[in-house]
């Protein structure tokens, strides 16, 4: 225990929050006392600040009758400790949950409130009341205690920060003093605290509960209590009333002085002495004992309202928007924003604040930075667990680039660790990986869960970074949705301020801007707050008063409030004690107040002390918002004397505290005012002297922190500077500024600091310090060409040119000029640029070499090379001669400009820059040279492989040193590479990785190039060209974002060919449609454009104009695309090219003069021989185009025999490597080829096999152009026109996956959810329900939402529901569907309560019926359309109610077997109990035991009949649905229209039969037609074989099932080998609808003596378990081997697959009951099949190497 003397301790008493409290002695007088000192183990000087304090202010107290005594403060053991007069009693906080009668409560109340009132009569505001600070006397009296957060302050301006920052306990503090409430705390915040202890104490419990900070906050701001009286009947109503105006929300409707509450709470003790139970009028005598303005805004409704329907907005998660708050300094700007404090509590949502400060413009992202340290406030104030939450999102969101944003706000890293360095990127890379890091940084707070809104305050004075980085955040497509809200001077911003051009971009970039504009208070408005700021004043005070301030404030809020108080502290406005106002109107005018504000509140800043005024001097020039820390350090003063001196400025309300040790000036014309009272002449010493004095005090590691701050106040004043030292010095902080806002990407505050570095160092910089001179220079241009500032740009890099000194000086200047040429379009200049630079460096290149340059540069690599394999070249050093790495650099800058002008040239310096790698180590710049060097020695020296190898030496290489920077631009190369060698599928997933590693890193040129080739990879895999067309609309729009124009032009030509397949454009022989003009396009081809967009264009001209039969269009547009086909070196367009225009000149021949004709089959040879060599490479991507070039060739060179046999092969290879886009060109081309030759039969085969293929490809336009074409191909489809066509085959497509997903469910809850989300979704319903019969009552079990789109709800069986029952009803008797097409027009249930409202506008009900039996209905309606359902809907919806009642079946067996097991599981439970308590119940409970045995046998066989008649369900319902499709599509109706025509010329067939151009083909007809129904007749005999076997083993399986108990097993002679082909046959319809590949290695023949049932059943589950196990590969490796094998007398059939493979943990579960590792499994399969494997006298294994290696089943057999 401490030792303190002079006092004896006694022993502790309790714990306070911060605090310990000591019974103690005091020696003189033997006086107890209590000793109150910190919890703390080391109390710091913040300590010793707060008891002095808490001291001086109970000093204040000393004669308040119920308020301890202070004895002393004393400072003990570095200690401080507080003896206080000891209170005899306990505290109220022992009474809490406790109900204090009324007679016992009232005398202690009116105590409380006579003590809070003499506190605050003395200017203390107690800001902590609770009942543990109130202290219960045996006399019944109360004291208050503990004033350690006690303030003296008039009116505090509380900010929302940190909970533990904020003073007060959460339960019992007011809605204002959270922060949260938009309002200042004055002295009635503590009359809301007693009114919840009074709550407490009355009630026994706290009128709000709530489980954290922010659920307090909500509570005391929206939360109504229930009053006391309704809690405990027997409280006087008038005390409760009493009590709930103590607990209002708004200051100005509680009490206003502890006296009125003092006085209500004796009228109310005297009216129960007299048995007076009634309320009375509360208040009558409650006046304020000071002058207070009211708090709450005026005129300011409908803005208000404006940001709240904004905050909802982007609370539901919609776009981010940008709300513009507007008006004159002191209009009220901020206090409306803030009221949006209130609904973002209520959501528990982020509300960040920053303030531009006038007077630090120069510091890039300060205010972003002020933001963001608040929120980092916040979660440092979370728990442990909370913090975690957030450091895992944060890191998922950035990934390993979070450094960016620590760089900016350096206590991210309390919150995220440290982090990795990021890589020093080129300035356009590191600018947009800024912009995406921020980006994604909000997007990890801004969630449903947690809103977000950052506020930024005098936007006027916005730097241009963080003005570039809103308009960024507010464009960008992927911005989460933050509410941004802005507040800035209109009067202070022209149109040519950069924040107005700023906001108008936002808007052209189609962001949504809300402006909100704030007037002035109006005479009436103003009118209205005087009245209520003199509560009881007449019409002959307020009307007078009014029209002064409106004169002398011109309605300005803030200047009024400030000229009204000064009137009342000057005596000229006062209330007498009688409660009257008075005013001196001749004294206003005499004492001349000045109508300026800043004016005005200089006045009232020259009354504040002297040292007070001095310190705001100070901190007016730190800004507006200061830490207590550095005013001390610049004011010289120890932080407890700066804090003191401050005190007037707080009581004042001219400072607020902003956080811990933070203050901020009230408003930014008080900061003008403190910055008015330093001198003009004066100012820049000062800057000057804070600068130093911060720069001495501050460790090195603060000063970089502070960075920003110290250079700026050290520039205000450098003109002061003059010795060349401390110049030279402020010159690097300077150049260490500009480096750090550059690495942020603020590049014109970085131009500033490096002129400003440039400009400080002594001298001739040149010649005092040149290289650091010289990278001033380079950064400062590197900063200005970033900013868009090309002429000053320019002009330093004349000046650098001239300064060079080394190579790498050199490098870097010639690659910034560059940059500049191709920013300019200047791309030749910008070769000849670079070129020099090399030729400066020793190494000449023309621009324009020869191509024996070009072979013997290549030959020096493979020299070079040796014998080494290209893939150990990662093993080199890495380069480190930094007169090579410049070389390397420039050869790999120029790259691109190489790329767009010279081929020759392109392969040259690619090879010299792989040659220099090989002789001088690994470089960033290999990873480009290496990359690109593989992507051209394929095409130009037949390399495609090596060049493969080189894209991949590459990635390993960017991997291997981290080169992250490079990662998207090496897997874009490595795409590109990957078409000549590997399926284009392959490329696809490397270009969508390259994509986002290229969007990361911020190198969105890359990331723009990879949207253009995901859109043509898409449509040269055939994706289908709806999804194709909606996801080249986001790729579209991002290229747009970013500023590509020539990208988002080629995006834009391929969409127009889309569309134009799609038959979307405005006919079929143009691209011309929505936003694309052909003529507008082609004439926008200018040279400057980049070459590949105008090569790419051309080459879609020329399909697309094949495709419409425009073969001598085509063949133009091709023409214009080969001189320009160099610049599609390695492009997948170069296998349209050879394709399209093969194919074009083809066509074209047939007309031709006979020179054209040779000039064209000798093309058309060499593009069939291209394409030939590349198919030798990858046949998978080149071998289906080459059949058709060659087919073509053949066709017009009198080949028939090999035409047709190449067209055969085309089509083949085609289909088998997935293109269906070419399956649909080469069967076309075919049917030509056929037709041409009147084997019409062939012809009408391949067009139907085309209109197939273009219809799955999405290319209805080619589909209708194909039918124009082939008129009987129309005829025999009966295909409608439109934009839908082939709905009969789209509704099959729906049925079966409908079907699978119904058929997936079995637990009945799951099932019940999907059939309703599959109904309403297949229908075109809104909403619906669904309704089983359970008896005779129809229950609804699923029923979606009110609102459309709502999720589907489970209800309790017996909750009422908004139905039309009449109509459910008739559709329940009489097992007939109904269909509404318009509810509102008459119809049979018109008087039905439901319909009649009018909500519905289509309904359909449906029974779902099975072989007679009703299972429940379907109900479905649709709010928006009438008709919405069609006949065709109800066909589909038919077939999936049927497969519902099937599975509904299903789930109730399902339920069944559960409902068993669990019996199972209760009696062992009940059992196990009776063992225990009684064992002469045993033989009892051992006959349950053999009840329950049978019970789970049952449950086993009901499971296993479920499982293995599902397993041939599957097979059977998608053999039905083949079949039931063959039948739709059947050609036996077309019998019926011939009859017709028969029918109609009866009277003259000979002439019908000779002339009528129908008569003449029938024959021809009627012979096709006898064929395709032969062909129909004989699938549908395979398919009902087949049906056959299903049913057979569906029947063979419950046969085996029933007879179970008499006979174990069926024993026959079976060959294995043909069991394994029955059970593949069974499977066969599931396996190709998974993409399987079987292999069968069934040539052992051996006999066995088995059940044949069983082990059909086995093979079977073998073999759908290993399809499900192949569902998680991609399709081309999707392969099951199906083996059967002899060893000695045991047979084996192993199921071998290529799938997810299983840990060998895992291997004794598998066969467990009810284990599964699929998803929807029901570990069902494997435990029954062992078992039967077991009882066939075998056994059954599974094998696997583990996750992702496949695995092995094997039944073991013993042979017969």
């Amino acid at each position: 225990m401490m030792d303190i003397p002079g006092h004896t301790l006694r022993g502790s008493l309790r714990a306070t929050g911060a605090n310990l409290l000591f019974h103690a002695v005091c020696g003189a007088n033997n006086r107890p006392v209590i000793v109150k000192t910190p919890k703390l183990t080391s109390p710091g000087p913040r300590e010793w600040e707060r008891y002095r304090r808490e001291h001086s202010i109970l000093q204040r107290l000393q004669d308040v009758g119920g308020v301890p005594r202070a004895h002393g403060c004393e400072f003990v053991h570095e200690r401080p400790l507080l003896v206080l007069e000891e209170v005899e009693g306990e505290p109220l906080s022992k009474l809490v949950g406790q109900r204090l009668e009324v007679t016992r409560f009232l005398p202690l109340a009116i105590s409380l409130a006579s003590t809070l009132g003499e506190i605050h009569r003395r200017g203390v505001i107690h800001k902590d009341l609770k009942p543990s600070n109130l202290i219960l006397t045996p006399a019944g009296e109360g004291r208050i205690i503990d004033f350690g957060s006690a303030s003296l302050h008039r009116v505090e301006h509380v900010d929302s920060v940190a909970t533990p920052v904020i003073e007060g306990t959460l339960a019992y503090m007011s809605p204002e003093q959270t922060g949260r409430m938009n309002r200042a705390v004055d002295y009635r915040t503590d009359l809301y605290s007693l009114g919840v202890t009074f709550y407490e104490l009355l009630t026994g419990r706290l009128p709000f509960q709530a489980q954290d900070a922010l659920g307090w906050f909500h509570a005391h701001m929206a939360f109504r209590p229930r009053p006391p009286h309704e809690l405990v009947a027997s409280l006087p109503p008038a005390l409760s009333a009493i009590v709930m105006k103590l607990l209002a929300k708004v200051a100005e409707e509680r009490y206003q002085g502890a006296d009125g509450l003092k006085a209500d709470l004796e009228r109310c003790r005297d009216r129960l002495l007299r048995g007076e139970f009634e309320a009375f009028p509360l208040g009558e005598q409650d006046f304020s004992s000071r002058f207070q303005m009211p708090q709450r805004l005026y005129g300011r409704e409908a803005p208000v309202a404006t940001l709240f329907e904004g905050f909802a907005r982007t609370a539901r998660g919609g776009r981010p928007e940008l709300l513009l708050v507007r008006g004159y300094s002191g209009i009220g700007k901020s206090a409306v924003v803030h009221e949006l404090n209130r609904p973002v509590v209520e959501r528990r949502g982020f509300f960040l604040r920053g303030k531009f400060d006038q007077f630090q413009r120069d510091i890039p992202y300060a205010t972003l930075a002020q933001a963001i340290r608040g929120l980092v406030q916040q979660l440092l104030a979370g728990t442990d667990e909370e913090l975690a939450t957030w450091r895992e999102r944060l890191h998922e969101a950035w990934g390993d680039q979070g450094q960016v944003l620590v760089d900016l706000v350096s206590q991210l890293e309390l919150v995220v660790g440290r982090q990795p360095a990021v890589q020093e990127l080129p300035p356009a890379e590191a600018q947009n990986r800024f912009n995406q890091v921020f980006q994604k940084f909000l997007g990890a707070f801004s969630t449903s869960e947690h809103p977000l809104v950052v506020f930024l305050d005098d936007l006027q004075w916005a730097d241009l970074a963080s003005l570039r980085l809103i308009r960024h955040l507010l464009s960008s497509a992927e911005m989460p949705p933050v509410l941004w809200v802005g507040a800035y001077r209109d009067n202070e911003v022209s149109p040519s301020h950069p924040l107005m051009l700023t906001l108008d971009e936002v808007r052209k970039a189609g962001a949504p801007v809300t402006d909100i504009r704030l007037e002035p208070l109006s005479l009436a408005q103003l009118q209205q707050l005087v009245t209520e700021a003199l509560p009881g004043a007449g019409e002959d005070i307020v009307v007078p008063l009014s029209a002064l301030v409106l004169e002398k404030t011109g309605g300005n809020p803030f200047f009024l409030i400030q000229l009204m108080l000064t009137l009342n502290q000057d005596g000229l406005l006062t209330r007498a004690p009688d409660g009257r106002w008075r005013w001196d109107a001749e004294g206003v005018r005499a004492k001349g107040y000045s109508d300026n504000v800043v004016d005005f509140m200089v006045g009232k800043l020259r009354l504040l002390p002297d040292g007070t005024q001095h310190l705001l001097r100070l901190s007016a020039c730190v800004g507006n918002t200061f830490p207590l820390q550095m005013l001390a350090i610049i004011s010289g003063m120890e932080p407890q004397e700066v804090e003191r001196s401050l005190e007037p400025a707080l009581q004042e309300g001219m400072l607020a505290r902003g956080g811990p040790e933070q203050f901020r000036f009230l408003h930014d014309r008080i900061q003008q005012a403190a910055q008015a009272l330093i001198p003009e002449d004066e100012r820049k010493a000062v800057h000057l002297r804070i600068g130093r004095l911060l720069l001495e005090s501050l460790s090195s590691e603060e000063v970089r922190e502070k960075l920003f701050d110290i250079v700026g106040q050290l520039n205000a004043g450098a003109e002061l500077i003059h010795t060349p030292e401390e110049r030279l010095r402020v010159a690097r902080l300077n150049a260490e500024a500009g480096w750090k806002a550059k690495r942020s990407t603020a590049h014109r505050s970085a131009v500033a600091y490096f002129t400003a570095a440039f400009d400080l160092i002594p001298g001739d910089p040149w010649t005092t310090d040149p290289a650091f001179a010289f990278k001033l220079r380079l950064d400062q241009a590197t900063s200005e060409f970033m900013s868009g500032n090309a002429a000053a740009t320019r002009a330093l890099v004349e000046v650098l040119l001239s300064q060079v000194r080394t190579p790498t000086d050199t490098a870097a200047v010639y690659r910034l000029k560059s940059d500049l040429h191709l920013a300019a379009g200047e791309i030749q200049a910008s070769v000849s640029c670079l070129l020099e630079c090399l030729g400066l460096m020793g190494m000449y290149m023309s621009p324009h070499p020869s191509w024996e340059e070009v072979v013997a540069a290549n030959n020096e690599v493979w020299a070079l090379l040796g014998e080494r394999p290209i893939a150990s070249l990662v093993e080199l050093p890495l380069a480190t001669d930094p007169d090579m790495k410049a070389v390397l650099s420039v050869l790999g800058a120029l790259f691109t400009p190489a790329y767009f002008t010279d081929y020759n040239l392109l392969i040259l310096h690619l090879a010299r820059l792989v040659s220099l790698s090989l002789l001088h180590g690994n470089s960033e710049a290999a990873v480009n040279g290496y990359a690109w060097y593989g992507a051209v020695v394929g095409p130009a020296f037949k390399k495609y492989r090596e060049g493969y190898a080189f894209a991949e030496l590459a990635c390993e290489l960017v991997e291997r040193h981290d080169f992250s920077a490079f990662r998207g631009m090496a897997l874009y190369s490595m795409e590109i590479v990957n078409y000549w060698t590997r399926p284009i599928s392959r490329s696809m997933e490397l270009i969508r990785s390259a994509f986002h590693h290229a969007l990361q890193a911020g190198d969105f040129q890359v990331a723009c190039y990879c949207c253009n080739h995901i859109v043509t990879n898409s449509i040269s895999l055939g994706y289908n060209l709806e999804d194709v067309y909606a996801d080249s609309v986001a790729r579209f729009d991002f290229a747009r974002k970013a500023g590509f124009l020539d990208v988002y032009e080629v995006i834009r030509a391929s969409q127009s060919y889309i569309q134009f397949l799609r038959g979307r454009t405005r006919s079929f022989n143009t691209l011309n449609g929505e936003g694309f003009e052909e003529e507008a396009f082609e004439a926008g081809l200018t040279p400057e454009r980049m070459s590949t967009l105008k090569c790419w264009y051309w080459i879609l001209k020329m399909q697309a104009r094949f495709m419409c039969g425009a073969y001598e269009e085509a063949r133009q547009a091709g023409e214009k695309a080969v001189p320009l086909i160099w610049s599609s070196t390695s492009h997948i367009q170069l296998l349209d090219f050879h394709l399209f225009r093969g194919l074009t000149l083809a066509a074209c021949v047939p007309g031709a003069a006979p020179e054209e004709r040779e000039r064209w089959l000798e093309q058309i040879q060499q593009h069939q021989q291209q394409l030939a060599e590349w198919a030798s490479y990858c046949p998978e991507n080149f071998l289906a185009p080459e059949r058709m070039v060659s087919a073509e060739l053949a066709r017009v060179t009198g080949r028939s025999e090999d035409a047709a046999r190449a067209y055969e092969d085309a089509v083949h290879a085609a289909r088998e490597h997935g293109f269906i886009q070419n399956v649909g060109l080469a069967s076309e081309i075919a049917a030509n080829f056929w037709r041409e030759r009147r084997f019409s039969t062939i012809a009408d085969a391949y067009a139907r096999s085309a209109r197939e293929a273009y219809l799955r490809w999405g290319a209805l336009g080619k589909v209708r152009h194909l039918e124009a074409r082939w008129p009987n191909l129309a005829l025999a489809e009966d295909a409608p026109t439109g934009d839908t066509s082939s709905s009969t085959q789209i509704d099959a497509l729906t049925l079966v996956k409908a079907q699978q997903a119904i058929s997936g469910e079995i637990v009945l809850e799951r099932l019940v959810t999907t059939l309703m989300q599959v109904a309403i979704e297949n229908a075109g319903a809104q909403r619906g329900a669904l309704l089983l019969a359970r008896g005779d009552k129809l229950p609804v079990v699923a029923i979606s939402g009110a609102s459309p789109g709502a999720p589907i709800l489970l209800p309790k069986e017996d909750a009422p529901q908004e139905l039309p029952w009449t109509l459910i009803a008739y559709v329940k008797r009489t097992r007939e569907h109904v269909l509404i097409g318009d509810a509102s027009r008459p119809h049979p249930f018109s008087a039905d309560e439901y319909l009649r409202r009018g909500q519905a506008r289509s309904v359909l009900c449906l029974p779902l019926l099975r072989q007679e039996h009703f299972y429940g209905v379907l109900y479905l309606e649709n709010e928006l359309a009438t008709e919405a359902f069609t006949p065709a809907r109800l066909s589909l919806l038919g077939h999936l109610a049927s497969q519902a009642v099937i599975s509904i079946e299903n789930a109730r067996l399902y339920a069944e077997v559960q409902h068993a097991e669990s019996a199972l599981r209760r009696a062992n439970d009940e059992l196990e109990a009776r063992v225990e308590e009684r064992t002469r119940e045993l033989k009892e409970a051992q006959a349950r035991l053999v009840d329950t045995a049978r019970e789970v046998g049952m449950s086993e066989v009901a499971s296993n009949v479920l499982h293995n008649v599902g397993n041939v369900l599957t097979s059977a319902v998608v053999n039905l649905e083949v079949m039931r499709g063959s039948m739709v599509s059947s050609r036996l109706g077309r019998l019926k229209q011939l009859s017709a025509l028969f029918e109609e010329h009866s009277g003259c067939l000979a002439d019908f039969f000779t002339k009528d151009p129908r008569g003449l083909q029938l024959p021809e007809y009627f012979s096709a037609l006898t064929e395709e129904l032969l062909r129909e007749q004989t699938l549908l005999r395979e398919g009902l074989a087949e049906m056959g076997w299903h049913v057979e083993h569906i029947r063979s399986i419950v046969q085996v099932q029933q007879n179970y108990a008499k006979t174990a097993l069926l024993i026959d002679d079976c060959e294995l080998a043909q069991l394994a082909e029955d059970a593949l046959r069974i499977q066969r319809a599931a396996l190709e609808r998974h993409g399987v590949t079987v292999t069968r290695e069934l040539s052992s023949s051996c006999m066995v003596r088995v059940d044949r049932h069983k082990v059909l059943q086995i093979l079977i589950n073998l073999i759908s378990n290993a399809k499900y196990a192949l569902d998680g590969v991609p399709a081309e490796q999707r392969h099951m081997l199906v083996r059967l094998s002899v060893d000695g007398q045991v047979a084996r059939i192993q199921v071998v697959d290529t799938g997810m493979g299983f840990s060998p943990e895992l291997r004794e579960k598998l066969f467990m009951h009810g284990f599964t590792t699929r998803r929807d499994g029901h570990g069902f399969g494997l435990h029954s099949s062992a078992l039967a494997a077991k009882l066939l006298g075998g056994k059954l294994l599974l094998d696997s190497d583990g996750e992702g290696k496949g695995a092995t089943a094997t039944l073991e057999l013993p042979l017969a």
